[in-house]
């Protein structure tokens, strides 16, 4: 393949900064649409979610946004409060409960989230 196709996909991703990111993009936070669903990806540092998600719902209604993509916690989690969907996929890496990835499918509105558990340590 072209390096074109490579660098138009590189272009598309979307990254917040964590707290412990050595490489920062800048982003704190980034909000974008799909099929009309409004998104918030954070890291989830600076809301505290370690103590609880209430100030990241919040933000999220204030922000009029549909779904809430965050981390910090390294656990996975899938939970609706508020008509807000929270997605945690949890982490690759150290800690949590399980190494896991989410995924997020949208399609004509609908938002349908899974926690996908993976097997192998990388």
């Amino acid at each position: 393949m072209e390096l074109d196709f490579y660098l138009d996909y590189f272009n598309k991703i979307l990254q917040v900064d964590g707290n412990c990111d050595f490489v920062k993009s800048g982003n704190d936070e980034v909000i974008f649409s799909v099929d009309g669903v409004k998104i918030l990806a954070v890291h989830g540092h600076k809301f505290s979610v370690k103590s609880g998600v209430e100030r990241l719902v919040e933000y999220a209604s204030e922000k009029g946004c549909n779904v809430v993509l965050y981390g910090h916690t390294h656990f996975s989690k899938i939970e609706r409060i508020k008509d807000i969907y929270l997605i945690n996929p949890g982490t690759l890496s150290y800690g949590g409960n399980e190494q896991s990835i989410a995924r997020l499918k949208i399609e004509n509105g609908i938002v349908d989230a899974k926690i996908i558990k993976v097997n192998n340590k990388f």
